[in-house]
């Protein structure tokens, strides 16, 4: 139970993956990063299968290369070392060779998993991909996202998702960057739901997501990226106080491990000058998630990892929670560059600060919509 994306807009090709690994064994305790608690006790039992814990479904097997999977981890596992020892064996994979290698290699234990391979056929042109799919899922074309192809027990929520008529604001102008811009845009409205409801983890799918683009003719998965998960109600003129950040998540990748430090702030202060809005907030709920490779689990391998707790981000997807009686708008933007740091300092505390555009045009657009929602 799963779900990954492909995403071709004319740009640059983006693969999406979310964490979230399921079985038909109930464990005592799960949790994800978007949700303090236990997961469990949340869960109904009606499907047969829970959430059992987080891992890469994403992998870049050459700079040209890139396969995500959905479905059961053993044979896809199987499947992964043969491609991987296929990508080594060549130093340039073309269409013609990984063509053959797939059908070589397709028998009765592809039915039990689902792929999407990118591979870049023409490195001086970022749209120069063929991209493969095996197993079930689903197409459609949107407006603001390109061709999406989707598949796992999420595929028909994410494309939902896509469709969505919300808010997304970047002020980046390059075509490119701001593709990739939106992508996360997207990753962190599905964050927003998912610490509002579970809205993803109902279904089996989430924890959190990895995105892959392309630059310079490679395949990259997006590094140092930080989300925060804003929240405020309504007052009955339709009008917001201040949004308060309620979590900060924070990617970023260790060799082949990513980490995922969470921060959960209870209480601060917002200053105001001129042109910023500065939070601080000193008492923070501190948690860090180490997301594998499915073929690399090694115990305790965490305590090798040098990661430093602390972090400082100018990387950052802004998403917003605002709530109407049993209605709830979720506007988000992104935002690279000094206009916006998040910066925390482990066993002190977090500091967001922002240009005030950046908290007013959304909180504008909210209040806005308030009418019509």
């Amino acid at each position: 139970m799963t779900m990954i994306a492909s995403i071709i807009n004319g740009v640059s090709p983006i693969l999406i993956s979310d964490l979230l690994i399921s079985s038909s064994h109930k464990p005592e305790e799960m949790r994800i990063p978007a949700v303090p608690d236990n997961l469990i006790k949340y869960l109904p039992d009606a499907s047969g299968f829970y959430p059992f814990g987080v891992n890469q479904k994403s992998y870049i097997l050459k700079k040209n290369v890139c396969v995500a999977f959905s479905g059961k981890v053993l044979y896809f596992k199987n499947f992964l070392e043969d491609l991987k020892i296929f990508c080594k064996i060549y130093d340039l994979v073309d269409i013609d060779k990984l063509s053959l290698f797939l059908n070589e290699k397709k028998d009765e234990t592809w039915e039990e998993f689902s792929f999407i391979i990118h591979l870049i056929v023409d490195y001086e042109q970022p749209t120069g991909i063929a991209r493969y799919v095996h197993g079930n899922g689903h197409y459609k074309d949107t407006e603001m996202f390109g061709e999406i192809y989707s598949s796992g027990s999420g595929s028909e929520d994410f494309i939902i998702e896509s469709l969505v008529q919300a808010t997304f604001q970047t002020k980046e102008s390059n075509e490119y960057l701001r593709t990739v811009q939106i992508n996360a845009i997207l990753i962190c409205r599905l964050l927003c739901r998912e610490w509002l409801s579970l809205y993803t983890v109902a279904n089996l799918w989430g924890g959190g997501f990895e995105l892959v683009y392309v630059k310079n003719g490679i395949f990259h998965k997006a590094d140092r990226m930080t989300y925060v998960i804003n929240h405020e109600k309504f007052d009955a003129d339709g009008k917001l106080s201040f949004p308060k950040p309620q979590a900060i998540f924070h990617y970023r990748y260790h060799e082949d491990v990513l980490v995922i430090t969470v921060v959960r702030p209870t209480g601060g202060e917002i200053e105001h000058s001129e042109e910023y809005y500065i939070i601080r907030s000193s008492n923070v709920h501190f948690e860090q998630f180490f997301v594998y490779p499915i073929d690399n689990h090694p115990m305790e391998k965490e305590d090798k990892i040098e990661c430093d707790s602390s972090f400082s981000s100018i990387t950052v997807a802004m998403g917003y929670v605002f709530e109407k009686d049993d209605i709830k708008f979720i506007p988000a933007s992104f935002h690279n560059g000094p206009d916006l740091h998040v910066m925390y300092v482990h066993e002190n505390g977090i500091t967001i600060k922002m240009k005030k555009y950046v908290n007013d045009l959304i909180v504008k657009a909210a209040e806005d919509a308030f009418p019509s929602l």
